[in-house]
């Protein structure tokens, strides 16, 4: 019986739905038809008696303006006054042809026609008369030229204001017509609304009595379900409170809707003190709190989960933090478009990268000494060769002035060879604080100051081919260390498996994205069973020769995370 009870009922609502909207279509379309009929009424009233009586009125202002006109022609003090006027009445003469135009093609039936047709010949009558008159001015038979602007000047405008005239009271009368017959197609409509008004009501009524007698029945069933749905969302709340990682709700009217524990207790920060985005930009992103707001409020456009990568945190008591985030849309909340965002401490990590960086970098001070110790060894051995010779000179008491002058110079020359190498080895130890715009040439030449005279040493050639004039800006002696640790690698690979010819290629590339720089040997490549390996920190294939593991190492992390 319920389920039968539920059927009729639904049936009935639907069958008084359809009536309804049979009704509202049926009242619709037939306003529709009327209004049709009404905005055509008005779009005739508009665009032909309106118009014309305009048009007509114009006509009758500019015949005015023309007779006002001639009649300072005939008393115009100087011939520069009478051509001013002269301009004005061509003026005025071609704005009545136009309204003459606009009246001969909006005019509505053979009567109007005649009215324009008889008006327009009227106007073009009176051209003789005002050329005569100016003629005789220019003549300075000025009697002559009042007499007729008086008489048939005068008589003329009269005639024509008199046409006009017709032709504005004619367009009156079509817009009374046309308004009358809208007044009558209005009364027709709010006649028949009214009835289809009334036949909705009432169906509506007897609608709504069933609806709302059915609704009061879900109400409390609603309720309950509103008392479930509170229950899970404290539930919710206590997982992302109780989460490990710091994690905030928070919407696009810079409110903080939710910080969880983790959140506070790494930052030290009450809930007041970062309630909104605004505040926490300013404490915790204090250097750069504007360029940190404008990148929370694009992430209110995400779709989807997003990393947005790694930024700097400053906590109550001015500890640096490292964290990484990443947000995800929770839909609308309250109206408002809401994000969930969580992050990782990551301090450690990069404290541990690092000093991974400067033990790469002290390891490569081993093959740095080497280095310099083999480019000194020339110079110092001809620097003891000078000094070895004058002391000779001087137990031969043979010590001329012009010989110590030449072994001087040449240890100075010497000296200042040794000098330069230092300053090319020190500037590879000095951190790199900021970046500088260099383009990549200068960098590889840098580099070849350090490493080319043991690539020399070993009979390794090298070849560059550089098409890039960019300048790029960078950490320039973090590339330097990535740019040895290959080049020291393939040195390594060629010393210790190539027998014959040894070639280094340095090759660098542009497009309008990236910047490329490929270096290649022929040291025998790297076998297959270990080249998913030779970025693992401490992998080593050199334990022979103190390889450390870390520069490829070091070379990959320096790429990623310094130049993208």
């Amino acid at each position: 019986m319920k389920t039968l009870f539920h059927k009729k009922e639904t049936r009935l609502i639907l069958i008084a739905f359809i009536l309804l909207t049979t009704l509202s279509l049926g009242s619709k379309f037939y306003s529709l038809y009327h209004l049709d009929l009404m905005n055509n009424i008005t779009t005739d009233i508009y665009t032909h008696p309106l118009k014309v009586s305009n048009a007509a009125l114009n006509v009758q202002l500019d015949v005015y303006k023309m007779h006002r006109d001639m009649k300072d022609v005939v008393l115009s003090p100087s011939a520069q006054e009478l051509a001013h006027l002269i301009v004005q009445v061509d003026e005025h003469e071609a704005r009545v042809y136009s309204n003459m135009d606009i009246i001969a093609q909006m005019i509505l039936g053979k009567e109007g026609a005649l009215l324009q047709k008889e008006t327009l010949s009227l106007f073009k009558a009176w051209r003789p008369i005002r050329d005569n008159v100016i003629t005789l001015v220019n003549k300075g038979d000025l009697e002559e030229a009042i007499s007729i602007t008086k008489k048939r000047g005068a008589d003329h405008v009269l005639l024509l204001d008199t046409s006009a005239h017709r032709l504005y009271l004619y367009a009156q009368d079509k817009a009374d017509h046309f308004k009358k017959r809208s007044d009558e197609l209005f009364e027709e409509l709010r006649f028949i609304d009214y009835g289809i008004a009334m036949a909705l009501l009432l169906i509506f009524s007897f609608v709504a009595y069933y609806t709302v007698s059915r609704l009061s029945r879900y109400i409390h069933h609603n309720r309950r379900l509103n008392r479930s749905l509170a229950d899970k969302s404290k539930e919710l709340e206590t997982i992302i409170q109780e989460a490990p990682n710091p994690m905030v709700l928070h919407n696009d009217t810079g409110e903080f809707i939710l910080i969880n524990k983790a959140w506070l207790d790494l930052t030290g920060y009450t809930f007041d003190e970062i309630d909104t985005m605004e505040k926490w930009a300013k404490k915790a992103a204090r250097h750069d709190s504007s360029r940190r707001t404008a990148h929370i409020e694009e992430l209110y456009n995400i779709r989807h989960k997003v990393d947005e990568g790694e930024f700097e945190v400053t906590t109550r008591s001015g500890k640096k933090l490292i964290w990484q985030f990443s947000s995800a849309p929770l839909g609308m909340i309250n109206g408002k478009r809401t994000l969930v965002s969580s992050a990782t401490d990551i301090t450690e990590l990069k404290q541990k990268d690092e000093l991974m960086i400067a033990q790469s970098r002290q390891a490569a001070m081993g093959d740095m000494i080497n280095m310099i110790a083999h480019q000194w060894r020339q110079p110092l051995a001809v620097i003891a060769m000078g000094a070895n010779n004058m002391l000779v000179d001087i137990e031969l008491d043979d010590l001329q002035d012009k010989a110590v002058e030449e072994q001087s110079h040449l240890i100075l020359d010497q000296a200042k060879h040794l000098t330069a190498t230092i300053d090319d080895f020190r500037t590879f130890f000095q951190p790199d604080k900021e970046k500088e715009k260099v383009k990549i040439g200068n960098i590889i030449d840098d580099t070849l100051k350090i490493v080319g005279p043991s690539l020399k040493n070993n009979a390794i050639e090298l070849f560059i081919e550089n098409d890039s004039t960019t300048e790029i800006s960078v950490h320039s002696r973090e590339l330097i260390q990535v740019f040895l640790n290959l080049l020291s690698n393939a040195k390594d690979a060629m010393v210790a498996h190539t027998d014959g010819e040894k070639k280094i290629t340095i090759k660098v590339t542009e497009d309008s994205d990236y910047l490329m720089v490929s270096i290649c040997d022929n040291g025998g490549g790297i076998g297959a069973g270990i080249i998913e390996k030779v970025f693992e920190p401490y992998f080593t294939t050199k334990k022979d020769i103190n390889g450390t593991g870390l520069g490829l190492y070091m070379s990959k992390t320096i790429i990623n995370k310094h130049f993208n």
